[in-house]
């Protein structure tokens, strides 16, 4: 008896486990043997048409890996928008919480001076309050207000759009990823893709842990396409990479404190938020 009794609940086992497999290969985003056992997975309805999933894996691309992402979909009325952080550089979380954003990501490449400056465009609500810069291989996330952004490698015209932001490097064009990539090592990144189900993809990888490798560029690039983006920019990483959750703070494991959880957070200079209508 008590024999079969063990073959039951090895049985029992086995059945749960393969459940939980295949529960988290149906909800999960990525695709690949990689993501199928994670250490870790968690995913969340954040409300009408967004969604976060958390990855903590113990290889992929050949390191371990923790990947945040959040999913918008724009046809649940969701809208994008773009804050300077004014006279002094602020984390993520605070220029987030002071314009009640429900999902927000650190922005573009900034310079450590004071005043805050950003080293490429950033133009928000009509105002360029940086220029252009030239960087090989950078692109724009651009859009007018309720519109779906759009990322490309051509800088919109000033006259047509009333939010820009440059960053480098354009990481997929056309469903492909670019190859044209800064020569630099694995790191964490922050990275915004859309789709085309006008749907906006937003991935922040950690690194800089023995948890969490973080990606190179290409890397990076890969992993859009696997999310199924057509177009992906990669914005300013290191310890500027943070993503916020409204009512759950920072949710990744930024690194500016050299420890692996959720307090690194790095003044940055601007911010990309999403909120609903």
């Amino acid at each position: 008896m008590k024999k079969h009794r063990l073959l039951y609940s090895s049985t029992l086992v086995a059945i749960l486990m393969s459940a939980a497999i295949a529960g988290i290969a149906a909800e999960s985003p990525l695709r690949g043997d990689d993501y199928v056992k994670p250490l870790e997975y968690r995913n969340k309805h954040l409300g009408p048409g967004a969604e976060y999933h958390y990855y903590l894996l113990k290889s992929a691309f050949g390191a371990p890996q923790s990947i945040s992402i959040v999913i918008l979909d724009w046809a649940k009325d969701w809208r994008a928008g773009l804050h300077f952080c004014g006279e002094k550089r602020r984390p993520t979380s605070v220029q987030a919480k002071k314009i009640n954003a429900e999902v927000a990501v650190n922005g573009t490449y900034f310079a450590f001076s004071n005043p805050p400056r950003a080293v490429l465009q950033l133009r928000i609500d009509g105002k360029t309050l940086f220029p252009a810069g030239k960087r090989i291989g950078a692109g724009f996330f651009y859009f007018n207000p309720g519109e779906f952004p759009k990322i490309s490698a051509e800088c919109p015209p000033e006259d047509q759009y009333q939010n820009i932001l440059q960053s480098y490097p354009l990481l997929v064009a056309d469903g492909k990823p670019t190859n044209v990539y800064p020569k630099q090592g694995r790191n964490p990144r922050t990275i915004l893709g859309v789709t085309a189900d006008k749907k906006l993809v937003i991935a922040v990888v950690d690194g800089r842990a023995k948890e969490a490798a973080g990606l190179t560029f290409r890397q990076a690039a890969d992993l859009m396409v696997n999310l199924g983006c057509t177009d992906a920019l990669n914005l300013d990483g290191g310890g500027s990479s943070t993503l916020y959750l409204e009512g759950r703070g920072v949710v990744n494991h930024p690194c500016d404190n050299k420890k692996f959880d959720n307090a690194g957070e790095r003044p940055v200079n601007d911010i990309v938020y999403f909120v609903r209508d």
